[in-house]
Order: C-alpha cells, then structure tokens, then sequence
C-alpha cells in the first residue's frame, strides 16, 4: 500500500484491512485504490475512541459541497452527524489535520450514529456503496457543474431506474433544497421519481391525486398516472382481451384520475389509450380523437363501436356536436383538455375573437408539438387574419404566436418564447439565431420554468439580455431565483468575458435584493466558482466589488460566510496581487473587516498598501453619485467620508426630477452618473441642473468602478 493508506489504516485508526472479514475487505479494495491515486468518490472507515467514522474522497471544490449534499439527504440524522457537523475535518484531530494537508478541500467526514450499532453501520455501508455507483454512473460534464438542474434530474433519473429509491430520494432531496425548482415542479419531479420506481400505490395516493387533479400538468406526468392506473388494475385484463373486466374495474379507478388524464392530449402508449377510452368515454371528442387514431379491437369495443354483444362496452357512444359553441370550447379549456379545445376551435360556424383565440393559442402552446401549433395557427389566422397585427388582452400571447409559429415553420425564433422552448428541446436553432432586443418577452411562469433547463453555456451567452427583457415583469423573489440560476451557468460558462462579469454583477444584484428568498450560503457557493473561473489582473476589481455586495448584506450568522469567500477571494487574488492598487487594497480591507476577518500580515505590507490613496484629492468635496445599484454607491460613499475633512457624499437613485435630486445636484462639486444603472429621466434631470458643467460618466458598475473613475477624473 501507499503511504497515504498505510497512514489512514495506522495510528488513529483501530481498522486494520488485513483482519476485516473477505466481504468487506473486497468491497474496500476499489475505495482503496482510489484513495491511493487520488481520483474519483471513495469512502474509507476509521475506528477511534469508540466511534466509527466515514471519510468520503471527493474531486473537490462543487463536488464536496454536493458530496455534503447528497449525504445529508442520503443519510441524515437518523445515521449520521452530517445535518450538525456538516462533514467538515476537525482541526484538532492529529488525523483529520493531516488528511486536510494531503487532500485540501477535498474529503468529508461523519460518524456512524448511535455509536456501536451494528445494524446502522451496516445500512450506511450499503447505501455508501449506492451512492457512489450513482456517482460513477454519471456522464462527463464540465467544470463546475455539481449543482446543474439538468444534471441533478439526470442523476435521479438514473438512481430510480435503477430501483435505488433512497438514492433518488437523496437527490430530489438536494433540489429542494437548493430551491432550483418551483414547488409545483418539484412536485412533477417526485411524480417522475415514483413513476420510474414503478411506486403505482404512491402516485395513486389521494393526496398526490387531489394536488395533481387542481394544476395544469405537462404531459410527462398525465402519462405517468396513467400508466399506474393501467399497471396496477388494468394491464392483466388488458393482456387477456377481458373487455368486461376493464369495464368493471372502471368504476374502481380513483375519481381524480379523468380530470388529470384528459390534459395528455393523443395517447402516447397502451396505457394512455386504455384510460383515456374507459374514463374519457362520455367525451364525444375524445371519442372521436381515439377513434381516428386507432383500429384497436379491445378499445373500439370499449368505446361502444365493436361487435360486443352486449356489456357495457356496446353501448353506442355518444355522438360528436356537429355545431360546437364558445360555451362548450371554454369548458373544455376549464377542464384542461387542450386537444378538445383544438378540435371545438376547428369546428366552430362563426368567426373566433380574439379572447377565444387566445384560449386556443394557449392550448397548443401546452401541448408542445408541431402539430397542434399548425392546428392553432391555422384555425385562429383564419378568422383574425395576420396574428401579428392584433391586438391581444394578455401580453405573453404575441409571444407565444411566435414560439408556435417557430413551431409549425422551423423557422427563426422571433420571441423570447419561441426563443426559450428552442433552447431547452436542444434545438440547434437556439444556437444560430441571438436573440434580438425588439423580442416580446416571454410569459414570466414560462421562463421560471424553461430556464434551469438550458444548457449552461448557451444561457451564460445571453443572461444580460434575458435579464433586460423580463426583469420589470418579474417579482422580486422571481427575479432572485432567475438571477442564481444564470450565476450558475456564468460559473460553468468557458466564456471569460468582460460582458460575462457585468452580466453577473448584474444577477447578483438581483439575487441579493429577493429578500433572503436565495440562502446567502447558496449564492456563496456560487462566488466562490465564479470568481475561481474568472480571476486575473483584469478581473481583481470584479471580485473586489463581489465580495463588497456579499458583505453588505450578511448580519448575523451570515457574516461567516462573508469571511468565508473573503478568505476565498484574498488567495485567489494572490496569483494577481501586483494588479492590486491602493484603491482596491482599501475596499478589500473594508470588506474584510466588516465581515470580521482580516487581510493576511504578509499583505498588508506589500506595495498596494503603501501606495497613496488614488482619490486623497476628493478629501473635502462636496460629491453626488447616482445610481439605481445602491449597495456599490453607498460603500463608495462610506469609504470617500472616512476622507474626512468636511467631505460630504450624496447618493441618490431617483427614477426622475425632484426637488431635492435638483437641490444636490446644483450645489456639489462633483456629479457621477453610473450610466450603466440609471434612469435617462433622472439622468437628463441631474445634467440639467449641472449646466454648464459637465457631469462624470461612469461606464462600469460597482464600488472600485466608482472609486477608480472619481480618482482619475473627479
């Protein structure tokens, strides 16, 4: 064995592998061999005083936090210490110490709870050995990429294919946590978990019925409750051609279940079939749809039009209206039965008005395929002419036109919707075409949704004009949510663009300002990858002004995890430490002691903190900056009034003239505009009043942005 293994089964550790029994010995050896060279997920035991401990490898960085993650979920309280201690190394411990100084940042540890039972400690050996194939199993993705939505989706996918439910469980665990979906997906996520779990009773249960019957579903889940109707009372007589038993069992399917079905539109396999004609039988519609698509034997007896003699399955289904109404295509759209909503649409004698029109726009939209898009198109321009040029009651509705006119036509996007539903299909589309400022803006639920589900590059390409496009349409904790998820992508993203960091101080900003709705812990993870990702001599400013917005909102316990990524980004900017001036020195050290840390000794007596303050000739001015971004404005104020000297700040973000903005403007000395956060209202107000003195433009957001540019200029 190597040294690292003969030190971690040797002093500090009772468990010797030469005497553990052959099973276990053999189920070590890969872990021990991935120990040795460093690679991979691995799980090693010790023995000491008593306890006995488990000591995860992970690659590091992202992938030990979600380690952390996973085992808390996996494991929890019920065997573990993860959820009190959350597997971090004890410094005191001569064995933990030395395992940080020969695997930094890169192993996780806890104990076996109660200590000495034999029955927990097995179970957590077992699911350890889950948890890691689960891991392997993955596919190669990027850098950075633990906490992606789609990955994690992936792993549960995989996890309860594979019939190992606590696995999956753990990971739908992580996304909740992580609040990466809203709780209606979260809920579809489940419905998707149990369905590949085969969990039939479980999908079928009152209160997931009940839940699922009062929402609008995706298609996915209808085919999920579906198939655990069919499966579990249905398939059997189905197989043996028994119409009469399925008509029986009819009765005994769950009452919720015909208001869930009827939102799959056409059938998608032998279960969708089978339901929708026992309980969707009553629909003329529906009827006629299934009769159209199927010569079947079993389902046209169900639904009266075989040669059964007799049974309930002969009855003469009813007939379709031959001249369907408004009433009737709303109370489809109430019900949620989108394909009936199509086919009423078509039929209808008189022209559709606009209101109707959208109810069946919408319908398509949520069907997803090109064909009922076509449908849509069709029957609503006939009567509306160019859907272009009307006028709509709902605003997402010119934006979904164009997502089913992408749809129908393959053609180029033409809206942030069609825009969206390309990128999450894959489609190569959203790859060729960028988007454009002139788009109309997706419905906010719609980009919620759509969002996570992007691949991350693609998303970091265009997050700045995503943002400018929906912000105002959003609330503020939506915003909050859209702004963590397109962090996320910019910390995966191989871009490294200065556009890139802009975008991100933007999103932060957002994030920051949802009102705690983004645990501060989350967002920090996040930093802590983006920063690594971008850090060089052209982006130490960046990273300064991010720890700066972090800081400005942690109190409390928070305040731990601002001297958390301060000590994060200090190491990081000591490859570029020369790029570092007086100026950002001083905003770095503000940070650090609001935070209740400090810069390294080594530091503080290196030539950034010796130099002259950049902007010591502000001392005593009278200074007005304006700016919708309010954190950065009003740390460069407090760190222009520690001048001192009768120094006056002002800091303002007006969205237009009032009379105390004019009264300021009037009497300082020095007017900054921070261009890229303003009001062109309030903007043109404050070089108004300036006249004929001209104003300082700032081009660039955050607090050394503002500082630098008044050093130089002010």
């Amino acid at each position: 064995m190597t040294s690292v293994i003969e030190q971690f089964f040797g002093d500090g550790n009772a468990i010797s592998p030469a005497s553990l029994p052959t099973e276990f010995r053999a189920a070590l050896d890969p872990w021990v061999a991935r120990f040795e060279s460093r690679e991979g997920s691995a799980f090693l035991p010790r023995a000491h005083d008593g306890t006995l401990r488990w000591y995860g490898l992970t690659p590091g960085g992202n992938a030990r936090r979600e380690m952390e993650g996973l085992l808390i979920q996996w494991l929890g309280a019920s065997f573990t210490d993860m959820e009190a201690n959350r597997g971090v190394l004890d410094p005191d411990d001569p064995f933990d110490a030395w395992l940080e100084d020969e695997l930094p940042g890169r192993v996780v540890r806890f104990e076996v709870l109660p200590r000495g039972d034999s029955t927990h400690r097995e179970t957590v050996r077992s699911r350890l050995s889950s948890l890691v194939d689960l891991v392997d199993g993955r596919p190669d993705r990027p850098a950075f990429s633990s906490f992606r939505l789609r990955a994690l989706i992936e792993d549960m996918h995989k996890a309860a294919g594979r019939g190992q439910r606590d696995a999956a469980a753990a990971v739908l665990g992580v996304i909740r946590d992580r609040r990466l979906v809203d709780e209606a997906n979260l809920l579809f996520l489940r419905v998707e978990m149990l369905h590949r779990l085969h969990a039939w009773d479980e999908l079928l249960a009152p209160t997931m019925l009940d839940r699922l019957e009062r929402m609008r579903v995706p298609p996915g889940v209808v085919r999920a409750i579906d198939d655990a109707v069919y499966q579990r009372d249905l398939a059997e007589h189905d197989e043996a051609g028994d119409v009469d038993a399925l008509m029986r069992l009819r009765d005994q399917i769950p009452p919720e279940v015909p208001g869930i079905a009827i939102q799959g539109g056409a059938p998608a396999g032998r279960a969708d079939l089978i339901v929708q004609a026992l309980l969707l039988g009553d629909r003329p519609l529906t009827v006629e749809r299934l009769l159209n698509s199927t010569d079947d034997a079993i389902v046209i007896e169900i639904l009266g039009h075989g040669d059964a003699a007799g049974g309930a399955g002969s009855a003469s289904a009813p007939e379709a209206p031959t001249v369907p109404d408004l009433g009737q295509l709303y109370s489809a759209a109430g019900q949620h039965d989108h394909a009936g909503v199509l086919t009423i649409a078509e039929r209808l004698p008189g022209p559709i008005d606009p209101f109707a029109a959208q109810t069946v726009l919408q319908a398509a939209h949520t069907l997803g395929d090109k064909g009922a898009a076509t449908r849509a198109l069709a029957v609503t321009s006939r009567d509306l002419g160019p859907l272009g040029n009307v006028q709509w009651t709902h605003v997402s509705i010119a934006s979904i036109v164009e997502d089913l006119q992408a749809r129908a036509t393959g053609g180029a996007p033409t809206s942030w919707a069609a825009w969206l539903r390309l990128a999450a299909d894959g489609d190569e589309r959203a790859q060729t075409y960028e988007p454009s400022g002139d788009w109309a803006a997706a419905d906010p639920e719609q980009v919620l949704e759509i969002v996570p589900g992007i691949e991350p590059g693609l998303l970091a390409s265009v997050v700045g004009q995503l943002r400018s496009a929906h912000r105002d349409l959003l609330t503020g904790e939506q915003r909050a949510d859209l702004g963590l998820t397109c962090l996320l992508a910019l910390s995966i993203s191989e871009s490294r663009r200065e556009p890139d960091r802009l975008a991100a101080s933007e999103m932060l900003e957002d994030v920051l300002d949802g009102g705690g709705v983004v645990p501060l812990e989350d967002v920090v993870d996040v930093l802590e990858d983006l920063v690594h990702a971008h850090m060089g001599p052209s982006s130490a400013e960046w990273a300064i002004d991010v720890l700066g917005e972090v800081v400005e909102v942690a109190v409390g316990d928070d305040r731990a995890l601002a001297a958390r990524l301060t000590t994060r980004i200090v190491d990081e900017l000591r490859t570029c430490w020369s790029s570092v001036n007086r100026g950002l020195y001083e905003a770095l050290l503000d940070s650090a002691t609001a935070c209740g840390t400090d810069i390294p000794a080594d530091l503080k007596h290196s030539a950034a903190a010796e130099e002259p303050l950049p902007y010591e000739h502000l001392r005593g001015k009278r200074i007005l900056i304006y700016s919708l971004m309010e954190r950065p404005a009003r740390r460069a104020a407090a760190i222009l009034r520690a001048l001192g000297g009768g120094t006056q700040v002002h800091v303002a973000n007006d969205h237009g003239g009032s009379d105390r903005l004019g009264s300021i403007a009037q009497n300082v000395d020095i007017a900054a505009i921070v261009t890229v956060a303003a009001k062109h209202a309030a903007t043109d107000f404050i070089r108004a009043q300036r006249a004929p003195f001209p104003c300082l433009d700032i081009n660039a957001l955050g607090t050394t942005a503002i500082l630098r540019r008044l050093a130089r200029d002010g």
